[in-house]
């Protein structure tokens, strides 16, 4: 009887909603579609070849000064020095073509998924501008000058919070503090910085409820909002959740009209269909799932607790809150693992904080610009000092649990746990409340969060990052911890937050044992200090740095010490002779010893012999010249069980690196070289490569497949890149 129920209740809901099963398929089929289309390769493959383009502008992006620095031509990006082209203009460049990249590292950004989703393939860094024929009048472009002056008007009347104002209303992030787009990232709440559901909402009922004090009747007050929304979509540009947004709030003004109950979950569908229409590779964007998931939850949520949207009580109205917060949470949990690989408890708490300021924050960021665009300065400054003051106040909450290390979750859950997890939700949190005791309703709920943030068991023993042109070693010490070797880059300024952060967090990584800097090259210790000064939530236990004289110290050094010590975290000089144990892996240093530094950063780099589960040696040997690597091979046929397995050829592959003598006395089965693709060092260089070749090891470098990945099974040790 109870299944009968269950299924008569499923029955229903399809046949009121019928554009579901025609939207689920349509998401089905498009997502084989664009990853199928992804893996094809291209006709054409340009890789840094000299070539012209031409074409209509579509789209352009303006930097923090309101320059041009991209014009969009078909589906390449342009990046330009400002130059005055008219969306709509025909323009012809020329410059060197590059394809858009896929992630060099687990957790890494996708530069390849990102652009497709708006029909991006190629970039060009354009050296030259034959010429520039403005075309006919677009609106687009008008709208995007009307944007431009907006925001510039903004910011020269708001004394506070323009970059805020700019973000909420004109989706301009340009001039936004980095700072506060960190923290509500950080907490769960980036979502309001986004033109959404949320803005399109209280901006459409305050267009309509005027047009309505105004007199004018219901039906003409729909159909103005309606053209008023879209022209406001047209202006802040029509992103993926805009598209949702205008389209969701135009269905619920055409039921005004035609006298229907508006369904928001029928809405929401339609718009699904629209967004795909329009452009089949929103799929591949985060922002598709991440507004459409929020949105089914709200639905399904008043849907099943209709009854209580309108509760009596203020008692009642909070308690309801903390409901959906709370049901808000557990759907976007693996959502969030699945696509960023973190999220965070405190965004219950946060939102629960910013449903009753959202509605005063637009409202005051609304009077600011009307003011600024009235030249109304002094008004303008009044609007947004209270605005400032609004959000400083959010700034302290949101603050507050971004220090909070216990609330976040991180990892990368598989398809299959996602999908057990959300049906096995749905049916506890909607289906529940007469088949389940009110005491197993939490337990159930627990496990399932354990099921979908438990660590994989076949996760990698080290896994050697790309960072570019610099070196990162990651070694796993337990289900999430692991010791981290050398962390730095030359060609990469954002490596860290690109790069090794996301990496952290597809592991479920949080906590490092211990950080070892082989010699403070930039390219192998710059992220250390950086690391350090992040509230990243890694907590960080020990910093093992070589022990050098003082003149060899320079500032990224200097500075990984200062902030050591200022958050209470031990420093250890590392010299000849020294052992460490973490879990079950060893290191032991082989050299250099502090009574024989030469001076030179490299010569004097620390060399260590990892030893590791089922005796597997690694030697891991920095940037360590010839004669350093001969000098511990006594060393080594002492401390090593067998014979080293893997070796870390030093130096990025050099030519005057890796020691033949090394190679023949140990025989190692494979080398692993960290180098930046298109290096102008050339590393790693053929000489190298050869004299690894002729010792029987198989090597795998970086620049080539990208991270790469060294697993310890009983049977042996395998070895696989990222990239396959």
């Amino acid at each position: 009887m109870e299944k009968s129920k269950i299924a008569s209740r499923f029955i229903e809901f399809f046949l009121c909603r019928p554009l579901v099963i025609p939207a689920v398929l349509i998401i089905l089929v498009d997502l084989i579609y664009v990853n199928l289309r992804l893996g094809w390769e291209p006709a054409v493959n340009p890789s840094g070849q000299q070539v012209q383009i031409q074409g209509f502008v579509r789209d352009k992006a303006f930097d923090d000064k309101g320059n041009i620095k991209s014009i969009t031509i078909s589906d390449t990006i342009c990046y330009v020095n400002n130059i005055e082209a008219p969306i709509g203009s025909f323009i012809k460049l020329s410059g060197r073509a590059y394809p858009m990249e896929g992630a060099m590292n687990r957790g890494g950004f996708d530069q390849r998924k990102y652009y497709a989703s708006k029909k991006i393939h190629y970039r060009l860094n354009t050296e030259k501008v034959i010429f520039v024929k403005e075309g006919r009048h677009s609106i687009k472009e008008s709208f995007f000058k009307w944007r431009n002056e907006l925001s510039k008007l903004v910011n020269d009347n708001c004394p506070y919070e323009a970059g805020t104002v700019n973000t909420l209303l004109l989706g301009d992030k340009s001039n936004l503090s980095e700072d506060r787009k960190e923290l509500f990232k950080d907490v769960g709440i980036s979502h309001f910085l986004v033109i959404s559901g949320l803005h399109i909402s209280i901006i459409g009922s305050l267009i309509f409820r005027c047009l309505k004090k105004l007199g004018i009747k219901r039906s003409v007050s729909c159909f103005i909002s309606m053209i008023i929304i879209f022209n406001y979509g047209l202006l802040v540009g029509f992103s993926i959740s805009v598209i949702r947004a205008v389209t969701m709030y135009s269905f619920r003004l055409l039921s005004y009209i035609l006298k229907r109950s508006y369904d928001l979950l029928s809405a929401m569908f339609f718009s699904v269909i629209v967004n795909i229409f329009i452009n089949p590779f929103c799929v591949l964007d985060a922002a598709f799932f991440y507004s459409y998931v929020t949105v089914l939850v709200i639905g399904l949520y008043m849907d099943r607790h209709a009854a209580s949207i309108d509760v009596r009580s203020i008692k009642e109205k909070m308690v309801d809150n903390i409901k959906f917060s709370v049901t808000l949470f557990l759907f976007m949990l693996p959502v969030s693992l699945k696509i960023s690989h973190y999220y965070t408890l405190s965004s219950v708490f946060v939102n629960l904080f910013l449903a009753p300021l959202s509605l005063p924050i637009i409202i005051l960021s609304g009077l600011s610009m009307i003011s600024s665009a009235l030249s109304l300065s002094g008004l303008a400054g009044f609007f947004s000092a209270v605005l400032a003051v609004t959000l400083r106040i959010l700034d302290m909450f949101c603050g507050f649990f971004s220090s909070i290390d216990a609330f976040t979750f991180t990892g990368n859950p598989s398809l299959v746990r996602v999908f057990i997890y959300m049906t096995a939700m749905y049916l506890c949190l909607f289906f529940g409340k007469k088949h389940l005791p009110r005491a197993l309703k939490p337990v159930l709920v627990l496990s399932l969060i354990m099921l979908l943030t438990v660590n994989k068991p076949n996760a990698p023993f080290l896994s050697m990052l790309y960072v570019g042109q610099g070196e990162c070693i990651v070694i796993k010490t337990g289900a999430n911890s692991a010791i981290m070797m050398d962390c730095g880059s030359t060609s990469d300024e954002r490596f860290l937050e690109n790069n090794v952060i996301p990496f952290f967090k597809e592991e479920g990584i949080t906590a490092l044992d211990a950080i070892f800097v082989s010699h403070a090259d930039k390219d192998h210790i710059c992220g250390v200090p950086e690391l350090l000064s992040q509230n990243n939530h890694i907590k960080i236990k020990h910093i093992y740095l070589p022990k050098i004289k003082e003149e060899g110290k320079n500032n990224f050094y200097k500075n990984t010490v200062y902030l050591a010590k200022e958050r209470n975290i031990p420093v250890t000089y590392v010299e000849r002779k020294m052992s460490f144990k973490f879990g079950k892996v060893k290191l032991l240093c082989l050299a250099p010893s502090y009574k024989n530094l030469s001076g030179d950063a490299n010569k004097d780099s620390l060399i260590l012999l990892l030893k590791g589960p089922n005796k597997t040696d690694i030697l891991l040997t920095g940037d360590s010249d010839i004669e350093a690597q001969e000098s511990v091979l006594s060393d080594i046929l002492k401390y090593s069980d067998n014979k080293v397995e893997i070796l870390k050829v030093a130096h990025h592959g050099s030519k005057n690196s890796t020691s033949s003598k090394l190679i023949e006395a140990e025989k190692p089965k494979v080398t692993i070289i960290s180098a930046g693709k298109d290096n102008s060092y050339g590393h790693p260089h053929k000489e190298v490569l050869e004299h690894i070749s002729k010792g029987g090891a198989v090597s795998f470098c970086t620049k080539d497949k990208g991270e790469i990945d060294v697993y310890i099974t009983f049977k042996g040790i395998k070895v696989s890149s990222f990239q396959k």
